[in-house]
């Protein structure tokens, strides 16, 4: 009687395998394809929110947030001072992501309230990451240290950092403080959109190298809540937006505008549509939609 075989033989086992290998290799790019849809999408709701929240800012108080970017400031625990309506060198208290915390459901962090000291409120909500200043495509959210303190702030506070930034257009247009082009400069209103709320580009992810991803990096010093690094400027070509470097950085990369996903930047634009601009975008065209009142009208439906 002949002895059954049991198990594959060396032969069908690498059959079995190499079909598994052929199909890991089509399913894979698929997988990572859905992955990204659904980071992208992610990416678009936080700007989304980011537009909603800077409308509410602007309904409350008048004028939209301004350009200050220095360390937040508080009269007390749950007490923070106004950043109010113009930016003076110098003088200027927070950022404009600090300012709309409330209007992102995250008023507990901006006040405050709780911290025993006013040294522990602004290392509090500088260490404190946002979720949906982060885009998934590039990972969890970011934190580092800083080696000393940072005016009141204690050592042991670390800094939380941030994807998306503020269009400043040009910074400055000759006076003694600087009076930027974009979304964010003194006593603004939408009446100072004179180029129209939907032609006109407010905030959308700023560039950064993949080796800044795991967070700490030399230019992203303070993090969101007190860093020039919220604000893009129109002063470094290409004006355009780049897919995240995978190299060295060249000067001024970090003042412009990037994003880890393959065709294109998020950004939200005054009339709080939000859309997704191509790498391949002219430096004219960028151009225009960062200035608000140059007379350069450009849709981007």
């Amino acid at each position: 009687m002949t002895k059954r075989r049991v198990g594959l033989s060396l032969v069908e086992t690498l059959i079995v395998i190499a079909i598994i290998a052929l199909l890991l290799g089509l399913l894979l790019p698929a997988v990572q394809k859905v992955r990204e849809a659904a980071s992208r999408t992610t990416c678009s709701n936080n700007l989304k929110q980011i537009g909603l929240a800077w409308h509410n800012y602007y309904t409350q108080y008048g004028y939209f947030p301004s350009f200050a970017h220095g360390l937040p400031k508080y009269d007390a625990p749950g007490v923070p001072v106004d950043p109010g309506p113009n930016y003076v060198r110098g003088r200027s208290t927070g950022t404009w992501m600090w300012a709309i915390l409330p209007f992102l459901e995250q008023e507990p962090l901006y006040l405050q309230s709780d911290a025993p000291t006013v040294g522990d409120a602004m290392g509090r909500v500088c260490s404190t990451p946002v979720n949906g200043y982060f885009c998934p495509s590039r990972g969890r959210p970011r934190t580092w240290a800083l080696p000393g303190t940072e005016w009141l702030i204690p050592a042991s506070y670390a800094r939380a950092g941030n994807d998306y930034a503020g269009n400043i257009g040009i910074p400055n247009r000759g006076q003694p403080n600087p009076h930027p082009t974009g979304a964010f400069a003194n006593s603004l209103t939408p009446a100072g959109f004179t180029d129209g709320l939907s032609c006109t580009l407010v905030v959308g992810e700023r560039g950064m190298p993949t080796v800044w991803y795991a967070g700490h990096n030399a230019v992203n010093r303070s993090g969101y809540a007190s860093s020039l690094d919220v604000f893009v400027t129109i002063g470094f070509e290409p004006y355009g937006p780049s897919q995240d470097l995978r190299g060295p950085v060249p000067q001024g990369y970090h003042y412009q505008w990037g994003s880890a996903h393959p065709s294109g930047m998020n950004a939200v634009f005054a009339d709080g549509s939000v859309h997704l601009i191509p790498y391949s975008i002219s430096n004219e065209t960028m151009l225009y939609l960062c200035v608000r009142d140059d007379g350069q009208v450009v849709s981007f439906d």
